[in-house]
């Protein structure tokens, strides 16, 4: 029987003899130790395990975030190209567009000029089929009834403006009042009869909307007849509105008092009736 006596002794033991370490390790340690190696490696297999399955699950998500990826920018860039796609089909639309907007911008145009030439027509014929009714009323005003009134032809008021370069008689008319005398709307030299015979002329300017530059151009082209003929000339503006810019202290709605006053810049107001605006009734 071997004797132990020390430490030592017994430390040896233990190390030479198997069947005495376990024992004396089942002596010194609590059974939570000694299972203690057990358990850890179930533990660390455990562990393994877990570890290789989420590495398994990572492995899985990054492939799965890579198709998704993949897919995305797919689908990415067929968003990409249907939106350059739809751009370009935009552009395309807008130009087409802004073409058609200035076709129809210039059939407008077309139309309201034509409109306004209809409207410019309509204003000279009913102006027509009221100057024998203006002149008469004129030369009521001025104590005497018409014998005979006739309208000026555009060579007679070619020559009228011819005479009127050749003497200088032009001072104080505007250019566009030159350019328009000889085709001016309406003229008409008036023979009276009261005390004794004379003559006045009468100038009309029609429009649909009188304007101040119808004004204007009416008083000068009057001007221009007395200054040559040497009798009186009259001036009307006939309309079936007057526009905002017309002078009113210039346009007479009393013919009495424009005939009085004699005022060589104004024109007297015919207001014009819509019935009568038919371009295919001739004058009477």
């Amino acid at each position: 029987m071997t004797m132990l006596n020390t430490t030592e002794d017994l430390l040896r033991a233990a190390r030479e003899n198997t069947e005495f370490r376990e024992a004396f390790r089942q002596e010194i340690l609590t059974d939570e130790l000694l299972h203690l190696p057990a358990r850890f490696t179930e533990y660390s297999a455990s562990t393994d395990r877990k570890i290789a399955a989420l590495t398994d699950a990572v492995g899985a998500l990054t492939s799965n975030m890579a198709e998704y990826q993949k897919t995305t920018n797919e689908r990415l860039d067929r968003m990409e190209e249907a939106i350059l796609e739809t751009r370009s089909e935009l552009r395309e639309t807008r130009s087409e567009l802004s073409k058609d907007i200035r076709s129809l911008h210039g059939m407008y145009s077309q139309q309201h000029d034509d409109y306004e030439r209809f409207r410019g027509a309509y204003s000279e014929n009913s102006a027509r089929k009221d100057d024998s009714l203006i002149a008469a009323n004129i030369a009521r005003v001025r104590g005497n009834w018409v014998l005979m009134s006739t309208r000026l032809s555009r060579n007679e008021m070619s020559e009228i403006f011819r005479e009127a370069v050749e003497r200088d008689l032009l001072d104080g008319i505007d250019d566009e009042s030159q350019d328009r005398f000889v085709n001016a709307d309406d003229a008409l030299v008036v023979t009276e009869r009261g005390r004794a015979q004379s003559q006045f002329y009468l100038v009309i300017e029609a429009s649909h909307t009188a304007e101040r530059n119808d004004l204007v151009r009416v008083a000068n082209h009057a001007k221009v007849i007395e200054r040559v003929k040497g009798v009186p000339a009259y001036g009307v503006v006939a309309g079936v509105r007057i526009g905002r810019d017309m002078p009113s202290d210039l346009l007479f709605e009393d013919i009495a008092q424009f005939v009085r006053e004699r005022n060589p810049d104004a024109a007297f107001w015919h207001p014009l009736r819509r019935q009568f605006m038919d371009p295919m009734t001739d004058p009477q």
